[in-house]
């Protein structure tokens, strides 16, 4: 019995040095091969979660990239930030989803959500740098540990875009969404309703990634604006309970970063796609204004605090 249980034991760790090895190689040719590099026009980074996947078109907006993603935690939004910079030095703005539910506990909970981090670990993990590694590790072991099959496959899949030369934003990772149906004829339960739900104590982790992505934005002298994208005027206030934490942060944590609040910002109802996302035509008439205030507003020192909920 004790011989069956070492030759098992030793089978596990062979199977699982395996599967590390694996990982580690192909994260190594996917970081060697894929293409991190922009167009030289495009000088604006968009990331953040489904509020500005869906409301900034990087079609109408031609010098920006948009690599949000659904769900994203800023420790995502980090991680695609450190790669994205280094080859893309013409990059000077970082616009960054920040809206009042960003504060709160619920985005600890998504860090650590199995679901989320189910098809997120996977898709995210060749951007992973070892400190990363560490950092997740400590955030949530387990989903490390059980997502590593997945790994494996979504690196392969990552080498097939390579191979194809699909651009960064095809690879899972980010990048304006389109949503063409209106404003109730959707089944599924209203994300206003969920925004309910959200937990009112503040986030602390999560946050802390916040400071990183400022941190490092100040250090590489790129400006950041924070957004907030517009809400069905129905649901306006929804967020109210968090407003305050929402505002002092802004103001105390990341000082220098601009935030244009537009979560009161009036639009019909035609152009939503449910109570807080914009659809396909909502985005491109709120990029374009948005597009036109950065003419007006980029190199100025106001800060925009439009917080009349």
């Amino acid at each position: 019995m004790k011989t069956f249980l070492q030759r098992f034991l030793l089978f596990c760790f062979i199977i699982a040095s395996g599967v590390i090895v694996v990982i580690l190689v192909s994260n190594f040719i996917i970081n060697s091969k894929i293409n991190y590099t922009f167009s030289s026009k495009k000088n604006i980074l968009i990331l953040g979660d489904s509020q500005t996947q869906c409301a900034l078109n990087d079609t109408v907006f031609n010098n920006a990239i948009n690599l949000s993603e659904s769900a994203d935690t800023y420790f995502y939004s980090y991680l695609k930030l450190k790669k994205i910079i280094p080859h893309n030095t013409q990059i000077d703005t970082l616009f960054l989803a920040y809206a009042p539910h960003n504060v709160t506990k619920t985005q600890d909970n998504w860090l650590v959500d199995e679901s989320i981090n189910g098809f997120k670990l996977p898709l995210h993990f060749f951007l992973f740098e070892s400190s990363d590694l560490f950092n997740f590790a400590k955030i949530a072991p387990l989903q490390l540990i059980k997502n590593y099959p997945k790994v494996v496959a979504k690196n392969a899949s990552h080498l097939f875009r390579i191979y194809k030369k699909n651009p960064i934003n095809k690879f899972g990772i980010g990048g304006y969404k389109a949503l063409f149906h209106e404003l109730g004829e959707s089944n599924t339960e209203k994300p206003a309703s969920i925004l309910q739900k959200k937990q009112t104590q503040y986030a602390t982790t999560d946050l802390n990634y916040l400071k990183k992505i400022y941190n490092y934005c100040t250090n590489k002298k790129i400006k950041i604006i924070l957004i907030a994208t517009p809400f069905n005027q129905e649901v306006v206030g929804v967020d109210k309970p968090y407003l305050n934490k929402y505002i002092t942060f802004a103001k105390e944590e990341i000082p220098n970063a601009t935030l244009f609040n537009y979560s009161n910002y009036l639009m019909e109802k035609k152009f939503f796609a449910d109570d807080v996302h914009l659809n396909h035509e909502g985005a491109k008439v709120f990029t374009k204004m948005i597009k036109n205030t950065l003419k007006l507003k980029l190199h100025s020192k106001i800060k925009t605090y439009n917080n009349d909920f």
